[in-house]
């Protein structure tokens, strides 16, 4: 299903979607989320047993669909004892470290008020991403600093003091700049043939949390990541702005951390000139691939997923660890492939010892981590260093993780 098959569906009527199979960092599934409907996909063999007029109960937080039983009748008040799972069944939480000894850290990537499992939080080190930079069902969720206060702090406290790391996308000046201009809306041509939503939230609603983080800091450790950064200026602008934000305080007086979320090629390539400046770096791997290697236009012959594993972008990961290791500088990597074993491999071969990973990745994450030894991976390091092809580094990773 394509993102405008889908958004057509949900014109419709649509409430929910099922699908066979989709790519973790497709279009399709980045617009399910953000209009707040549920995906679930992945179900192999089970997919036979979905018929036609049938009622499902469908839990996209859990990948669970629920169907009734079979010797009832679909009369509307079935009973829903069965449930198909894309999610595997992994054993209690372990502790994330190598088999030689190197422990890596494992937090969790969530969209707006998305529900996460207790013990999964406290099993985790904190909120790597909470993505506050971008609307929820295309609706900027108005409040106060105290009413905002309150959902974080009900979130923060069931960390029990690991860090949280939210994005937020503030406003900037750049005359001529697409993210510059006036409008408020993209234009109808840049997206699903039509849809129109807000690319940047009202200033007001920024204030507000801005100033509840303020506050959260005094007890918690935050720190705020800056989204649609591409140049040591917009960074310097975004810190202006953010200070003005939580109260006309200066950049030494900001009780929480500043850091960057990089997503373009334009802000790593400049990493150098920008990076004393945050204390921490958040490198989305799915988005640097798509603008970078631009995997969701291969054709169908060839893996979308080869693009995440494409010679200018592990290299270029592998620069930014390298950097950020020489500034002291947290990093952090994340990423919808991230709980795969194969891109967890990689991320490791490459120096990264912060995952941020989506709640669905989180366990298997861990096991993952479980059976890698960092010695192990020095052969994947080498043929990411000298930049041989994807195939090359699939065909790696195919060998070697499946023994």
């Amino acid at each position: 299903m394509t993102a405008r098959e889908l958004l057509q569906s949900c014109q419709g009527g649509a409430v929910g979607v099922i699908l066979e199979r989709c790519d973790w960092n497709s279009d399709t599934m980045v617009l399910a989320r953000s209009l707040g409907i549920p995906l679930v996909c992945g179900l192999g063999a089970a997919w036979g047993q979905i018929t036609d007029r049938v009622p499902v109960i469908l839990d996209g937080t859990r990948g669970i669909v629920t169907l009734p039983d079979a010797s009832e009748s679909s009369s509307g008040d079935e009973d829903f004892p069965e449930e198909i799972t894309s999610q595997p069944d992994f054993p209690e939480p372990v502790a994330a470290v190598t088999r030689d000894g190197i422990t890596i850290r494992i937090l969790l990537t969530l969209e707006f008020s998305q529900q996460t499992d207790p013990q999964m939080l406290s099993a985790s080190d904190g909120i790597g991403v909470w993505r506050r930079d971008r609307p929820h069902g295309f609706n900027w969720n108005a409040g106060s600093t105290g009413e905002f206060l309150a959902r974080f702090r009900a979130v923060a406290d069931q960390f029990q003091g690991h860090e949280l790391q939210i994005a937020l996308s503030l406003p900037r000046e750049r005359p001529g700049a697409y993210w510059g201009q006036e409008q408020s809306c993209v234009p109808p041509e840049r997206i699903c043939d039509g849809l129109e939503f807000p690319i940047r939230p009202p200033r007001e609603w920024l204030i507000a949390q801005v100033q509840a983080l303020r506050e959260l800091a005094k007890d918690h450790p935050v720190t705020i990541l800056f989204s649609q950064i591409d140049s040591r200026e917009d960074l310097e602008n975004a810190l202006a702005t953010l200070g003005e934000m939580a109260g006309d305080i200066d950049r030494g007086e900001f009780p929480f951390g500043v850091g960057l979320l990089l997503e373009s090629p334009s802000a790593a390539l400049s990493a150098r000139e920008w990076l004393p400046l945050v204390n921490g770096l958040t490198i989305d791997w799915d988005g640097l691939s798509q603008h970078l290697a631009g995997p969701e236009n291969l054709s169908a012959e060839v893996d979308p997923l080869a693009g995440c594993l494409s010679p200018p972008v592990l290299k270029l990961l592998l620069s930014l660890t390298e950097l950020a290791r020489i500034h002291g500088t947290r990093l952090t990597l994340c990423g919808h492939l991230l709980g795969e074993p194969l891109w967890t491999a990689v991320a490791l071969a490459i120096g990264v010892r912060r995952l941020s990973v989506t709640p669905w990745n989180f366990r298997s994450a861990q096991h993952t981590i479980c059976q890698i030894s960092d010695r192990g991976l020095g052969e994947l390091r080498q043929l990411v260093s000298e930049g041989v092809p994807a195939r090359e580094i699939q065909s790696w990773l195919q060998q070697h993780m499946h023994r």
